[in-house]
């Protein structure tokens, strides 16, 4: 009787799992299928995802970093003036003879790449979390080129 289960068991864990990797690899490629024609001086867009190393005592979990994105290998916390993912922003911040920080118009601002970089944000949080690691893994650098290929690389250089 219970090894009757056990076999009914597996058996359907094993359909499970094989329904759940067909399904995980139709999001991916409908993923990349669903990505914008890029703006021609962007020729990559990625993002990091990982489980924390460490949380002050709190289980650490896993988490996709979209807010700020890889763009042309660069991260958008780290680019300079006239780089491509500032167009995007209507405000920027710049020093004033002073040596203060000032919020200004930004010169560069364009509507299409606000556009696109916040519909690039926006196709990554609508796949849950758990699907986005079976798809690309823990501790990875997703990045998306502009022929609409993914490379996936190691990432633990993080908290």
């Amino acid at each position: 009787m219970i090894e009757s289960v056990q076999n009914d068991l597996s058996r359907i864990i094993n359909e499970f799992n094989k329904k759940k990797e067909e399904l995980t690899q139709r999001v991916g490629k409908e993923l990349a299928n669903s990505i914008p024609d890029f703006p021609p001086d962007v020729d990559s867009v990625g993002w990091v995802q990982y489980t924390d190393y460490f949380n002050d005592g709190e289980p650490c979990t896993f988490s996709v970093h979209s807010d700020y994105l890889y763009v042309n290998d660069e991260h958008e916390e780290e680019i300079d003036e006239g780089h491509p993912i500032t167009k995007e922003r209507k405000r920027v911040y710049k020093q004033n003879d002073k040596k203060e920080w000032i919020e200004v118009d930004n010169p560069d601002y364009d509507p299409a790449y606000e556009t696109f970089f916040n519909g690039i944000r926006q196709l990554i949080g609508t796949i849950p979390e758990e699907i986005m690691q079976d798809l690309y893994g823990d501790h990875a650098m997703v990045t998306i080129y502009k022929d609409k290929s993914i490379k996936t690389t190691d990432y633990s250089d993080h908290d």
